[in-house]
Order: C-alpha cells, then sequence, then structure tokens
C-alpha cells in the first residue's frame, strides 16, 4: 500500500469515489428532509455543506485541467457547459412541480399551496431565493435556494479565477486562500449565509493545493489507505457532533463542517477501503443522479406522504418508500433530461468552435506532416471529472 504521488494525480481523470461521497450525501438529505426513524441522530444538519465543498473542488478541477490541456480557459465553453446540464433538469422540475400544485387552495401559512407557489416563481427562475418573501413554499422547491448559491458561485469565480491566472499566474492559489479568508470574514461581519459561499471557495483552495507540486507533498501523506481509513473514520463522530449541533442552514458551525469535509475528499481521492466502499455499483448509480435525485426528492416525498396518510411521520418505512420514489424520478429526468441536454451543450460548442474556426481551403497539409502529427487528444467525457452538479 502506498500514498496517491502526483503524477498519477494529475493523470486520473477519473475521482469516482466523489459520485459516492454524493450518493450518501443525497440519501442522507432525504433522511433529513423526511425522517430517519430511530436513527434521525446518524443524519445530522450538515450535508449541504458537502456539496458546496464537492462543487467548488470539481469546478476549479474542470478549469485546472481545461487549462492545462488547452493553455488556456476556455470560459466560454465552460459556462456553455455548465447551463446546459444544470438548467433543463431545474426547469423540468419546476414545470412538473407547478403542473402538480396548481389550482391548490390556500389554507394558511406555508400550506403548500399554489398561491404560495406563485409567490417564489420568480426568485425561483431567476435564482434570487434568498430576496424571496420569507416563510413561504416551505414543501416542493425550497431546497433549491442551494442552486441558487451555486449558479452565482459559477458565474463569479470562473471570471475570476480567469482574471487571477491571466494577470497574477504566479499568485492565484495565494489570491484564492484571501479569497477564502475574506469570505469567512465576512460571516459574523455581513451575512451568515457567507458560510456556503467559504465552503464554496474552500473546495476551489483545495483544488488548487492539489495542482501544485509544492503543496501535494503536504497533501500526499492523507492519500494512503491506512491514513485515509482512519480520516473516515474519525470523520463519522465529527458528522454526528457538529450535526447535531447546527441549528440552521447558515449557522457558521459549518465551517469546521467544511474543513472536515475537505480533508476527507483528499482521503477518497486514492485506492482504500473507504474509496472502495465508496465506488460501489449502486452509490455510483445513485451518485450519477444525485443532482435529479436532490431536485425532485421534495416532490416526491409529498406524493409519498399523500399517499401514505396513516404511516407514521418519520419513520424508516416512509423514508425508503421515498427514496425508491426519488431514484425513479431522478433516473428518468437524468436519462432523458439532462444526459441529452448536457450531449446538447456539447455539440452546441462544437458547433461555435467549428463556425468561428479559421478556413484556409487553399492550403493543404502534406501527407507525410499530416502523418507524422501527434495524434488528437480527446477530452474526457464531461463525468470523468464532473462528479459534482
Amino acid at each position: 500500500m502506498r500514498s496517491l504521488n502526483y503524477t498519477d494525480y494529475r493523470r486520473t481523470r477519473r475521482f469516482a469515489a466523489l459520485d459516492g461521497l454524493r450518493a450518501v450525501t443525497v440519501v442522507s438529505l432525504v433522511g433529513l428532509h423526511y425522517g430517519f426513524g430511530d436513527f434521525n441522530w446518524l443524519i445530522g444538519k450538515g450535508k449541504i455543506t458537502v456539496f458546496f465543498v464537492l462543487s467548488g473542488f470539481v469546478i476549479t478541477l474542470l478549469l485546472l485541467r481545461d487549462e492545462e490541456k488547452h493553455g488556456r480557459i476556455r470560459l466560454r465553453d465552460f459556462f456553455i457547459r455548465r447551463q446546459f446540464r444544470l438548467l433543463p433538469v431545474f426547469w423540468a422540475v419546476v414545470a412538473i412541480t407547478v403542473v402538480c400544485r396548481y389550482g391548490i387552495p390556500q389554507t394558511g401559512p406555508g400550506d403548500g399551496s399554489w398561491h404560495e407557489l406563485a409567490q417564489m416563481l420568480p426568485y425561483y427562475l431567476t435564482f434570487t431565493h434568498e430576496w424571496g418573501p420569507g416563510g413561504t413554499d416551505i414543501t416542493t422547491l425550497v431546497h433549491s435556494w442551494t442552486l441558487a448559491y451555486e449558479q452565482k458561485f459559477y458565474l463569479a469565480w470562473p471570471l475570476a479565477f480567469w482574471a487571477l491566472t491571466r494577470w497574477l499566474p504566479r499568485w492565484r492559489l495565494l489570491a484564492t486562500i484571501v479569497l477564502t479568508a475574506a469570505t469567512l470574514g465576512l460571516i459574523p461581519v455581513f451575512d451568515e449565509r457567507f458560510t456556503q459561499y467559504f465552503a464554496l471557495m474552500l473546495g476551489c483552495v483545495l483544488a488548487l493545493l492539489c495542482h501544485e507540486r509544492s503543496a501535494w507533498r503536504f497533501i500526499q501523506p492523507f492519500t494512503h489507505p491506512v491514513v485515509a481509513t482512519m480520516i473516515a473514520v474519525a470523520f463519522i463522530p465529527v458528522h454526528i457532533y457538529i450535526g447535531q449541533a447546527v441549528r440552521y442552514p447558515h449557522d457558521p458551525v459549518l465551517v469546521w463542517y467544511a474543513l472536515a469535509v475537505a480533508v476527507l475528499i483528499i482521503a477518497v481521492l486514492h485506492t482504500g477501503p473507504t474509496q472502495w466502499l465508496l465506488t460501489r455499483r449502486p452509490l455510483l448509480f445513485i451518485g450519477e443522479r444525485g443532482y435529479a435525485m436532490y431536485l425532485i426528492h421534495g416532490l416526491a416525498g409529498q406524493a409519498v406522504i399523500a399517499l401514505t396518510p396513516h404511516w407514521a411521520p418519520g419513520g424508516l418505512k416512509r423514508y425508503a418508500i421515498i427514496v425508491l420514489m426519488t431514484l425513479i424520478f431522478a433516473d428518468m429526468l437524468y436519462r432523458y433530461v439532462e444526459l441529452p441536454s448536457a450531449a446538447l451543450g456539447r455539440r452546441f460548442i462544437g458547433w461555435l468552435n467549428t463556425r468561428n474556426a479559421p478556413t484556409s481551403p487553399d492550403v493543404a497539409i502534406p501527407a507525410m506532416q499530416a502523418h507524422q502529427r501527434e495524434p488528437e487528444h480527446r477530452p474526457p467525457p464531461a463525468a470523468a471529472v464532473d462528479t459534482v452538479r
């Protein structure tokens, strides 16, 4: 057994364990929202932070790999890929929600009526959830507030990273650390919602640290299978303790949880017992559909509750049915919306590149020269690194 060396890390095109980690997170999140029987104490309230740290790590990793392959960060292509992957599934879930809840009469605050959904729709569609009227629509789409944070992050961070790479390439790691520290400093001064932006930026710092050879020597020991297993085991009580201490979604105590998640991500990058567990086929299946599961689980949960009114709320039986229903709906969204729209985005990028490519019809490459050219290295499929929403 040995730790992951820097060369192997840079050559790795798929970190499958991140999909498994996302699967565990989304399944636990369903339990947080709908109950996990007598085992609610295992769930904790910090699961969303896992998504945020993962998103920051993976998005920055994608930008770094794009720069490494093409010699520059292709912002236009990045934005197109992101939006073609995220928006169609979200729009589909919003449309299904509107159809299911249209005409439901209002009986009181937080009743899941059409009136409350209609109030929030403009904020959902513009990803400005935090500015919507408080205390409304507590059921099917309220959890999409995380997407509002990530959409802002997906717009701001790639632009900032591109600027740092262009004008301060030697200082971009330090600048990112400073930005992350500044985000942390804004939590008590400005708004506790910056707790989630800190988690996103922490993932960015982690990706940059892993990318730098000089920093990797400090990270490498954490990838040794024995050490990684110890980290995973130690994460369980940390998760339970901090998870029970969290009072609300933006509680500053989540800063400590985000730091623990960052260490856990390092631990699952290399082979070992933890990575083996997280790369089992059922977890990978769920992880690939994690984004769709997260969005649709509110509707699936409400449907199961409506169909089982006499079942005890928060019981394991109802939880299992909700997870199953969520996975079925998510699989349909994944197969018929997410994958086709992502493929459409890639074709659109290809069309733009072909349209903008210079043409020289009168100049031909000699046969021998063409034969001697190095073979084209095709980019990996989106799932190779893009293992988070």
